[in-house]
């Protein structure tokens, strides 16, 4: 198997060493850093963003095949992985180890940060042609999962390189893959349903939700309800603390319009840490903070439109999004949950890698 080693410039993962001036305004304070290199080629815009386990990195894919690793608090770029061909459409991290997992049309690679070196998984499955919909690690680590077209693949990676175990046909593909906080569970979402699956009995599903258009969830603190948001604008609560999954409240109807079907459907979901207050963001820049029990609006504010991502961080204290412009926006939640005007300052990041100070 090839190994892809660290070289400046010339292999397919690249520590770019970027640093440029940025002005922050607002509670965020103020700091400066210079240029030591060009900026990067202007990318497309942002497919999918993934935050480290312990929040201090995310992971930022392109729909022009470029891959980013940044700063957690400050957004800066600190290394472009250099391989993807085409518009990268998953991402995720290992649990532990500082490993990072991308998929895009026909390509997976493992990036391991902390060696430099990078692991083509075609290496070991020479018939990956088709758009690669999700990638997860198992819940320990050990494993590699996949899925591409409508087969489900899995790769040992208790030692390096990885080896292919198993191709599996599913009938629908798994577009992402969301664990509990302790890993215990995974709920994956395929062609807008929802299935919840036991880490240790993976292959098989504990029960589905079954209501369709579901593209974001969140799992609660304790692990007992699912959030789910479709494409539609509809929000709900369902308890899933037993295998005969339950609707508990609906948040939100749907806000179906064929014209403003785009910008209506749920991008990112979270819980708070008490489980009691429930954050959604929609395509239209829409950032709405719930009631979890009464399903009252207890705040709401507009943020740049449209978007395309929006992820959570681990601790539910930053969101990062982006969408067509390829600007890369984190924003702190706490002031969004007071929806004051202007008391929101964002690290906004263009394309070209200059720093975008956005007040809400």
């Amino acid at each position: 198997m090839k190994k892809k080693h660290l070289k400046p410039r010339t292999q397919p993962f690249i520590f770019t060493g970027l640093w440029i001036t940025i002005w922050l305004l607002g509670f965020l304070g103020a700091f400066q850093e210079t240029s030591l290199i060009a900026a990067q080629a202007e990318p497309g815009a942002i497919s999918t963003i993934a935050w480290k386990p312990d929040g201090s990195q995310l992971a930022v894919g392109y729909s022009d095949g470029t891959l980013e690793i940044r700063d957690g608090q400050s957004g800066t770029l600190e290394q472009t992985l250099v391989g993807h061909t085409s518009y990268i459409t998953a991402l995720a991290w290992h649990p532990t180890a500082n490993q990072l997992l991308s998929g895009a049309e026909g390509e997976i690679f493992l990036w391991d940060l902390s060696t430099g070196v990078s692991f083509d998984l075609r290496d070991s499955y020479s018939t990956l042609t088709t758009i690669v919909r999700g990638v997860s690690w198992s819940a320990d680590g050990s494993q590699i999962f996949a899925s591409e077209g409508s087969y489900f693949l899995t790769w040992d990676v208790q030692t390096l390189p990885p080896q292919f175990q198993s191709e599996q046909r599913n009938q629908h593909p798994i577009y992402s893959f969301v664990w509990n906080h302790n890993r215990s569970r995974v709920a994956t979402i395929s062609l807008g349903f929802v299935t919840l699956r036991d880490a240790g009995t993976f292959s098989e599903p504990e029960g589905t939700i079954d209501k369709g258009g579901i593209g974001a969830i969140a799992w609660s603190p304790d692990g007992n309800q699912l959030v789910t948001g479709d494409w539609v604008g509809s929000i709900k609560i369902w308890d899933v603390s037993s295998s005969d999954f339950q609707l508990e409240r609906e948040l939100q109807p749907a806000l179906y319009d064929t014209a403003e079907y785009p910008q209506t459907n749920i991008q990112a979901l979270q819980f708070n840490a008490a489980g009691t207050e429930v954050y959604s963001v929609a395509g239209d820049g829409t950032f709405v903070r719930w009631d979890a029990d009464s399903g009252e609006v207890l705040a709401t504010t507009h943020l740049t439109a449209p978007i395309y991502e929006a992820v959570f961080s681990p601790d539910g204290t930053r969101l990062a999004y982006g969408g067509e412009s390829g600007v890369l926006e984190l924003v702190p939640v706490h002031p969004l949950l007071e929806a004051e005007a202007g008391a929101v300052s964002a690290i906004a990041w263009k394309p070209d890698g200059s720093p975008q100070p956005t007040n809400y």
